[in-house]
């Protein structure tokens, strides 16, 4: 007796047959979900981005706080509160600080 497994995923098709010492009629098994590769491919996806977004967002100054000033006049925003109090240029561009603004990322 022969039994065929068929299981389509992401719009592929893939069938496994094997042989069954019984007597009942031929079996088939349908399975469908999604492609275990790609499954991990967006997961290193979505790890890297939010490395990429975590990173954007802290004080490039001690590494460590999270951004939440904005220099003027350049509206660069790279330093966080306590970093921003001993700066007089902009670590980004080393124009003179006019001005900060307090400012958060929702």
């Amino acid at each position: 007796m022969t039994c065929v497994s068929v299981c389509v995923s992401d719009g592929r098709m893939s069938t496994t047959t094997t042989s069954v010492a019984t007597s009942a009629a031929s079996c088939v098994t349908i399975t469908e979900g999604p492609d275990v590769g790609s499954t991990a491919d967006e997961a290193a996806l979505q790890l890297e981005e939010n490395r990429k977004l975590k990173e954007a967002r802290t004080c490039k100054v001690c590494m460590d706080g999270e951004v939440n000033i904005v220099f003027l006049p350049c509206g660069h925003f790279v330093c966080c509160a306590e970093c921003s109090q001993h700066r007089q240029s902009c670590p980004s561009c080393c124009i003179c600080i006019s001005g900060t603004v307090k400012a958060s990322v929702s």
